[in-house]
């Protein structure tokens, strides 16, 4: 549980207990503007070293992730992009950075399972990590910095959508304090 604590997906309140959070479009925003730099400053790190091993390993698991997809298994679809965006912070050896991905990797999972439902969908789709991949195995930095930015916000607005209008304890709370302050 004390991991769950330091990773941000629990949360212990006083008196009565620790649960798990809530994504709100805020932790989206914040998780998405994030993913996006950090992500960007990774492949900067790395460009002029990556190798062949990079690119088998880069191949490797973005198969991986088609694979769970086509099984058409969710949780191992989120596990496996996981490991494959978390690939490039891996090869840069920059032990803070792979710290500071580690931080919002649970975040990240509990994103993505907001956006897989909002999207009505059972993982990513099956062709939407292939410009990323081909950007990143390519020759073009500039146009990996751009795959990147456009990547990481495809369907936000939808899974914001989803996340505002959900039913949820926060929602009813916040409702409920907004009437009594209106009284």
């Amino acid at each position: 549980m004390r991991q769950l604590i330091d990773e941000g997906l629990l949360v212990t309140v006083p008196y009565t207990g620790t649960h798990v959070i809530d994504l709100s479009v805020d932790d989206v925003r914040e998780i998405y503007s994030m993913r996006v730099n950090l992500e960007i400053f990774a492949f900067e790190q790395i460009w002029e070293r990556r190798d062949d091993g990079f690119h088998k390993g880069l191949l490797e698991r973005h198969q991986a992730l088609t694979a769970c997809i086509d099984a058409e298994d969710d949780a191992a679809s989120i596990h496996a992009e996981l490991q494959l965006h978390g690939f490039v912070y891996e090869a840069t050896g920059h032990r803070i950075l792979i710290k500071t991905w580690e931080s919002i990797r649970g975040r990240l999972q509990l994103y993505w399972a907001a956006h897989h439902r909002a999207h009505g969908i059972r993982g990513p789709r099956r062709e939407g990590h292939d410009d990323y991949v081909a950007t990143a195995l390519g020759d073009d930095l500039e146009a990996l910095r751009r795959e990147i930015t456009v990547h990481m916000a495809r369907g936000g607005s939808q899974t914001e959508a989803f996340l505002t209008n959900r039913p949820t304890v926060q929602n009813n709370e916040m409702t409920e304090i907004k009437a009594r302050a209106r009284r």
